[in-house]
């Protein structure tokens, strides 16, 4: 899945890139952080991760992916000064709460990835959508493209969190990866009715 949503982001992002359209390419660029997650874990499931090494990785990139996306879209300049206030201000107690509240630890593999820091704090993958919608609310234009893409990742995830420990445990990352595809075609249906 890795190769595949490193190929959705890039087309999205040089599809951006030919419609001047900035915002959906720092998101289709951003999002290939979130899908290097994918490549950790084909370590992990492969076995080649003797001394934790590949988890500490996934761990420091599962928790940087909303200070990257919030920095990338920041730099683009669009923001109100609310906007990113708002936005940096959830980023840093974001950061603050899973650094006081989980820690790398080894992926564990079962008939799924077992993913320890997930699991040392209620209050961690709460606190994370959170702050990825609010980012994206913040620095998404217009509010209504924002909204649409944190509506799809919440129904993309809830559906793979519902699958999850039954027969689907890599459903998230079929999502993931197709994500860039979708906030493509969130963007066009928006754009196309204005």
């Amino acid at each position: 899945m890795f190769v595949i949503g490193i190929a959705c982001a890039l087309l999205v992002a040089f599809l951006a890139s030919r419609q001047n359209d900035a915002e959906l390419m720092v998101l289709a660029l951003g999002w290939t952080w979130v899908v290097c997650m994918q490549l950790f874990e084909y370590f992990v499931w492969i076995k080649k991760d003797p001394d934790n090494t590949v988890s500490k990785m996934a761990y420091a990139f599962n928790m940087m992916q909303l200070p990257v996306l919030c920095l990338l879209f920041l730099s683009l300049g669009r923001c109100t000064v609310t906007e990113r206030w708002v936005a940096s201000s959830f980023v840093i107690v974001y950061m603050t709460v899973i650094m006081v509240t989980t820690h790398a630890a080894p992926i564990r593999t079962r008939d799924h990835l077992v993913y320890p820091w997930w699991k040392q704090s209620w209050i961690a993958p709460i606190f994370y959508f959170t702050t990825l919608a609010i980012v994206l609310i913040c620095v998404l234009h217009p509010k209504i493209y924002a909204l649409s893409c944190v509506v799809v990742l919440f129904v993309l995830y809830a559906i793979s969190a519902v699958f999850y420990y039954s027969y689907s445990p890599s459903l998230w990352c079929f999502f993931a990866a197709g994500f860039p595809i979708v906030a493509l075609g969130l963007r066009s249906l928006i754009k196309a009715q204005n």
